[in-house]
Formats: C-alpha cells, structure tokens, sequence
C-alpha cells in the first residue's frame, strides 16, 4: 500500500523527469555528432569536453568522445531530474498530482520517518530505472551508427550521474515542508543556475570518474542522511 501511495505521487513528476531524460538523449546524439566531426577535423576536442581529458589517453579518441557524449549529457540530466522526484511524502508540490492518496497519509500505520525513508527511497529507485533506460538508448544510438560502443566507462558514468541525484532530491525534500510551491521553485531554479554556473566542472569531473570516488560517496551519505533526519524533525515539529 505504501509503495503504491508513493507510485500515485510521485508519476506526475516522473513523466516530467523522463522527458527530461529524453532530451538528454537528444543531446547526446547531438554531441556524438558535433564532436566526432570536430576532432575528425581539427585534431582537437570540443571545449565542453576539456575537464575529461585527462582519460583520453588512456581510452583513445574514438571511445573517449563518445563516453565524453555520454558523460555530459548524464551531469546535465542529473542537475535537473532531482526537482522533479523529490519529497518527504507528506507535503507534495506542483510536479504531484492531487490523487486523493495524498490526503489519509497521516492515517496510515506507519511513522513519519518511514513515509519519508520509503518516499525517498522510492524516488532512488526511479532515478536509477531512468538512467538505465538512457544508457540502453544511448548505446542503441551508437549501435544504430555503427559506432563501437564503450560500454563499461558509459556505465560507470550513469551511476556516478544517478548518485549526484540523490543529495538533491534530500536537500530539496527539507525545502518542501518549509515554503509555498512558489518560493520553494524559486529555489530550485536558483540551485540549478548556480550548480550550472560555478559547479559544472565538479560535476562533470565527478560524473567522469573512472573509479569510485569514496571520499565524495562518504560526503554524499552524509548529506544524504543529515537532510533525511532533518525532513523528519521538521515535519513532526510542523505537525505536518
């Protein structure tokens, strides 16, 4: 019951995330396009590439641009997509929709502290079937193109891409409880402007690790579980 209570408010916000996610997609064949043709050219990759290079040597140029294609367009999904999945389970925003499974939550048998964990945990899973479903069609597009296919670092990419998520869908999940829709998308909007504007680079470099990065996986649990905590004392003291 509660998984399904979680499904009725979370679809409307994951059509958008998944439309997204197709534009993603879009992009990325674009940018196989654009970048292939450029070094083709020039010798030379495509400046939005510049923070991966470092791994070009090691992976050639045929496979680093079209990993690079990859990569890039999974950092730019993943500023987005947390917007659109995150919540407590309690107050819902404007990307919900008014399903009456929204109204008898504090009826159910369950704490707050569950509703919010499941919730969150709900939205983590949905991040995940997208990213998969975009690592099927991006390399649909390169078998389609009969480009050889990095499957593995492209793989990598995707997880490293999902779990930049997954911090902003606790931090925005804190934001819900706290202000009006308006206020609250205001914010979203100004988060994405600065994680665009000053953060690009981190997040591209992140999402282009060839390995794990246990030092900022340590970060990202610990921000994860402090804004969950948070969720759930704001929300008892709220009464909400």
């Amino acid at each position: 019951m509660i998984w399904h209570r979680h499904w009725m408010e979370m679809r409307g916000g994951l059509c958008v995330a998944a439309c997204c996610m197709v534009a993603a997609c879009l992009l990325f064949a674009l940018f196989v396009s654009g970048s292939t043709s450029w070094y083709a050219k020039s010798g030379r990759v495509i400046v939005e590439l510049n923070v991966l290079v470092p791994r070009l040597a090691a992976m050639g140029p045929a496979r680093f641009l079209l990993w690079g294609a990859h990569t890039y367009a999974c950092a730019a999904a993943a500023i987005i997509v947390g917007i659109f999945l995150a919540g407590t389970g309690i107050r819902t925003n404007g990307f919900q929709p008014g399903h009456a499974s929204m109204y008898y939550t504090l009826s159910l048998p369950i704490s707050r502290f569950e509703l919010i964990w499941t919730r969150f945990a709900s939205a983590c899973a949905a991040v995940y079937v997208l990213f998969a479903a975009m690592l099927v069609v991006d390399c649909a597009i390169l078998l389609v193109r009969g480009l050889a296919v990095p499957f593995r670092p492209m793989a990598v990419s995707s997880f490293l891409a999902g779990l930049l998520v997954v911090p902003s869908m606790a931090v925005f999940g804190v934001l819900i409880p706290l202000w009006k829709e308006q206020v609250s998308g205001l914010l979203y909007v100004l988060a994405i402007t600065a994680a665009i504007q000053w953060g690009w680079p981190t997040i591209l470099r992140f999402a282009g690790s060839p390995v794990v990065p246990w030092l900022w996986m340590g970060t990202i649990l610990l921000v994860t579980s402090s804004a969950l905590s948070a969720a759930a004392i704001l929300v008892r003291r709220l009464d909400l």
